[in-house]
């Protein structure tokens, strides 16, 4: 049985996201409170470390875009493996605040966002087009599923020190990372395929446009239709792409900020760090559910309702979290957020892949990803913030709660845009060859 290499192109991209999120994304959060006792500062201090990393990496988004769709994704995820993991080496032998904003800005998030983050999501899109939400959903349940890495990342922390686990991350992502980006191929059709491995009719044989690298079938009496896709000038000038960016933006200050607040959170209930860094695992674990289950229904429903009724759990589920008070009120936290987490995390590059196409989709992560960045930078500094004011998370948890609403509402107007001129009843008009 012959597999489509698009599929082993997901399959490389689920564990390179599986060592980004259970060490960095999640595992971060692990590190947390030793670090700030080893350095005797505030939680919005060393959130603000956290937070000018999504900055950095907003800020240079555009230009990961425009390489990752100039030298495809192997070469960049070589380079970023390598940061990433002499990032964490380094970071063990750190002695102040200072060298860990600068070991984890410019090595850990550069190198993450280099060589995991865009390059995965560029090539899984490019190989994908029918199938693209179940190819984006299985390769996003990667992040979720590292989460499985962080009780025991916790655990080596707990017993052998954050010094000599951060050593051991580090080795950990070059022994498997290097190998994972031998695996990962730009476009399906500079090695003889078509997206979702369909295959050309027999009249038409596809080539690639050099100008725009699009795939297009000819044939003397027929078209084959090819996907709608906008170049970056084109995408930034709908109203789409600033109301989905705006609503990601409000997505991701309330994830980023329960992702490295949470142990802290559970700690101050009195949970063991041990059982805090579990429950934020499963917490990893259970979104899998939502990135498989809304990247399914992605490709057959609109994606703009699902991302929708996601920020509603989000909502839900930070109203339950202010509130716990018992692990009965967790497991609820959890059943609850993690799907709607989950299924963000998928749908956020499935539904900008569906909408602008990808002719720029690099350059469309790496524009949005600025309007992003506000609510990335901003999440992780306001919870510690409010909690270094207050002794508390309750009013940062409201926020974030309101600030899902309000997402909730942006994605239901945010239509599909399209660049097909319209017939008087508002239908798009495709156009045809002469027979």
């Amino acid at each position: 049985m012959n597999i489509f290499f698009g599929w082993w192109i997901v399959a490389g991209s689920v564990l390179a996201r599986s060592l980004s999120g259970g060490l960095n994304a999640y595992g971060i959060s692990a590190f947390f409170l030793p670090l700030a006792a080893e350095f005797g500062t505030g939680r919005a201090a060393l959130s603000g470390a956290i937070s000018l990393s999504r900055l950095e990496a907003g800020l240079i988004g555009p230009v990961e875009g425009y390489l990752v769709d100039r030298f495809g994704p192997r070469k960049l995820m070589f380079v970023g493996i390598f940061m990433m993991g002499l990032g964490f080496m380094i970071m063990s032998q750190i002695n102040s605040l200072v060298q860990f904003y600068i070991v984890y800005i410019v090595g850990i998030t550069l190198g993450s966002s280099i060589g995991v983050g865009f390059p995965t999501q560029v090539a899984v899109a490019n190989w994908f087009r029918r199938k693209r939400g179940i190819a984006m959903g299985i390769a996003g349940s990667g992040v979720g599923l590292g989460g499985v890495i962080v009780p025991f990342l916790a655990w080596a922390i707990a017993n052998h020190g954050w010094r000599n686990a951060a050593i051991v991350v580090g080795l950990i992502i070059w022994a498997f990372g290097f190998p994972i980006a031998t695996i990962m191929r730009h476009r399906p059709e500079a090695y003889g395929y078509l997206p979702d491995g369909d295959k050309a009719p027999r009249e038409a044989r596809p080539t690639v446009d050099a100008s725009s690298h699009h795939v297009v079938a000819h044939s003397t009496n027929f078209a084959v239709e090819e996907e709608e896709s906008f170049t970056i000038m084109e995408a930034i000038k709908t109203k789409a792409f600033w109301l989905i960016s705006v609503g990601f933006s409000l997505r991701l200050m309330v994830t980023s900020a329960v992702v490295i607040h949470q142990i802290p959170f559970l700690i101050g209930m009195g949970i063991a760090p041990e059982v805090a860094g579990a429950i934020l695992g499963s917490l990893g674990v259970v979104s899998i559910a939502g990135r498989f289950g809304f990247a399914f229904l992605a490709d057959k429903l609109e994606a703009r309702y699902l991302t929708a009724f996601c920020c509603g759990l989000l909502a839900a589920g930070m109203f339950i979290l202010m509130n716990s008070t018992t692990n009965w009120h967790l497991v609820l936290y959890i059943a609850v957020y993690a799907p709607g987490y989950g299924g963000l995390t998928s749908l956020m590059p499935i539904m900008k892949a569906n909408y602008f196409g990808p002719k720029s989709f690099g350059q469309v992560l790496g524009i949005s990803g600025l309007v992003q960045m506000v609510g990335t930078v901003s999440g992780p500094f306001l919870a510690g913030l409010i909690y270094d004011l207050t002794g508390s998370y309750q009013i940062a948890f409201l926020i974030f709660a309101i600030a899902s609403l309000a997402a909730m509402i942006i994605f239901l107007i945010s239509r599909r845009p399209s660049k097909r001129p319209s017939s008087p009843l508002g239908a798009p008009v495709l156009s045809h060859n002469p027979s």
